[in-house]
C-alpha cells in the first residue's frame, strides 16, 4: 500500500532528523529500500549516492554499499536503464562482509527483477560474488545458481526482504 509506505517514510525521515549524525549511515541504509518502494525515487537516489560517497569503514560498510547499489539499480531498472541496473547488481555483490550479510545473506529483489526481464548472466555473476561475504549461504547460492542455469526461477524466500 503506497499510502502506508509514504507514511512510514515520513516517520523514518523524522527519525533521521532527530538522530545523532553518527547514526545517519545506519539509518539511511535501512531507509533506502523503503524510499524505492514508496516511489520516493529522488530521495532514494540522493540517499544511495550519499551512502556510497560517505560510507565509513566498519561493521556497516558492506550493508551500506550493498543496499545503496541495489536501490540505485532498482531505480535504473525503473527508468529502463538495464545495463546500469545490471552493473549496480554486480557492484552490490562486491562489498565487504558484515554481520548481517554474513549470516542473512544478500538481498535478491533486484536480482529477481532482472531475472524477470531475462537478464540471467549478471544475476549468476552476482550470486558467485555473494559467496565471498555470505559465510552461511554457499549451499543456497549454489542451489539458486543451478535453478537459474536450468531455466527455472529460484525461490529467494526471505532474501527478498533483507
Amino acid at each position: 500500500d503506497q499510502e502506508v509506505l509514504a507514511k512510514a517514510l515520513v516517520l523514518m525521515e523524522r527519525s533521521l532528523e532527530l538522530e545523532k549524525p553518527e547514526a545517519r549511515e545506519s539509518l539511511l541504509t535501512g531507509m533506502l529500500r523503503l524510499a524505492v518502494d514508496a516511489e520516493a525515487d529522488e530521495k532514494a537516489a540522493l540517499w544511495g549516492q550519499e551512502l556510497l560517497d560517505k560510507v565509513q569503514p566498519g561493521w556497516n560498510e558492506g550493508n551500506a554499499r550493498h543496499q545503496a547499489h541495489l536501490a540505485l539499480g532498482r531505480l535504473a531498472l525503473k527508468q529502463g536503464q538495464l545495463e546500469e541496473a545490471e552493473s549496480r547488481l554486480l557492484k552490490a555483490g562486491q562489498v565487504p562482509t558484515s554481520p548481517q550479510l554474513g549470516s542473512f545473506g544478500p538481498n535478491m529483489l533486484l536480482a529477481q527483477e532482472l531475472l524477470e526481464r531475462g537478464s540471467t548472466r549478471p544475476v549468476l555473476e552476482y550470486l558467485e560474488e555473494c559467496k565471498a561475504f555470505w559465510a552461511s549461504g554457499p549451499l543456497e547460492l549454489s542451489q539458486w545458481i543451478e535453478k537459474i542455469k536450468a531455466g527455472e526461477k529460484p525461490d529467494f524466500g526471505a532474501n527478498l526482504r533483507y
